[in-house]
C-alpha cells in the first residue's frame, strides 16, 4: 500500500444529482430507469466511501443537474447521509458544457492547493494507489496527470498548474477525447503523463465489472 500525504490537496468529485430517468441513460437497453438510478447512486456512494477518508485537505462534491438549477433539498437520503457522515459541503456546477463546468471548478480551486484532482462518478476503480501515483507525478514536476478510460475518454484529471486548453473545443463524451486532450497538451508544451487504463461503468457491456466490487446485486 502506497503512502499518501494529501494535506495540501483537493479532490473534486463530479456527479449528476440522482434523478429518475436522467442518469445512466445509456444503460436503459438492459436496465430499467429505477435500476439506472440505483446504479448511479451506488457508484457515487462507492467513490465517496473509498476516497473521502483518505485525508485530502478538501474532498469536494460538485453536483450538476440538467435542465434546472440544482438544489440541496433534491438530494436523496443515501447521498445526504454520506454528505453528513464525511462533513461535505456540496458545490454546484456552473452552466455550460462539461468543459466549462470542469474548467470553472479547477480554476476556482487551483490557487488554494498544491494539486487538484478531478474525477467523475462513473469509475469505481479510482483508489488510493492511483491517487498516490498522481501525487508522485505532480510532485515530480508534471503539470498535468491523466488516467485514461478504455472508451477513449479519461476517468481522472489532475493538475498543479492551470491548463485552459483542456476545457475548450474538446469532443466531450466521444471516443476521441483522450487523443484530443493529449494533442492539446503537447501543443501547449505541457509537462504531463498518463497513468494506466481504466473502465467507466456507463455501457451495458460494462456491468460485469461490478461483480468484483459487489455492486451488481439487483441490477441484472
Amino acid at each position: 500500500m502506497q503512502n499518501l500525504d494529501l494535506g495540501a490537496w483537493a479532490l473534486l468529485q463530479f456527479a449528476k444529482v440522482p434523478e429518475f430517468g436522467k442518469v445512466k441513460t445509456r444503460m436503459q437497453s438492459q436496465l430499467s430507469a429505477a435500476q439506472c438510478l440505483s446504479l448511479h447512486r451506488r457508484l457515487l456512494a462507492h467513490n465517496i466511501e473509498q476516497l473521502a477518508p483518505l485525508g485530502f485537505a478538501e474532498y469536494q462534491l460538485w453536483l450538476g443537474q440538467e435542465g434546472s438549477a440544482s438544489r440541496p433539498e433534491q438530494l436523496d437520503g443515501q447521498i445526504t447521509e454520506l454528505i453528513n457522515r464525511y462533513g461535505l459541503h456540496p458545490h454546484w456546477q456552473c452552466a455550460g458544457d462539461l468543459g466549462a463546468r470542469m474548467g470553472y471548478a479547477m480554476q476556482q480551486q487551483l490557487p488554494r492547493f498544491e494539486g487538484v484532482i478531478l474525477i467523475g462518478s462513473d469509475c469505481p476503480f479510482v483508489d488510493r494507489d492511483l491517487i498516490a501515483q498522481v501525487q508522485r507525478a505532480l510532485r515530480g514536476g508534471k503539470e498535468v496527470v491523466i488516467a485514461p478510460a478504455e472508451d477513449g475518454g479519461y476517468v481522472l484529471l489532475a493538475m498543479s498548474q492551470w491548463a485552459p486548453e483542456l476545457f475548450i473545443n474538446m469532443p466531450w463524451s466521444q471516443p476521441q477525447l483522450m487523443a484530443a486532450t493529449a494533442a492539446a497538451l503537447d501543443k501547449a508544451g505541457r509537462r504531463w503523463c498518463q497513468l494506466g487504463l481504466y473502465a467507466d461503468i456507463d455501457r451495458p457491456e460494462d456491468l460485469p465489472r461490478l461483480i468484483a466490487l459487489n455492486l451488481h446485486r439487483g441490477l441484472a
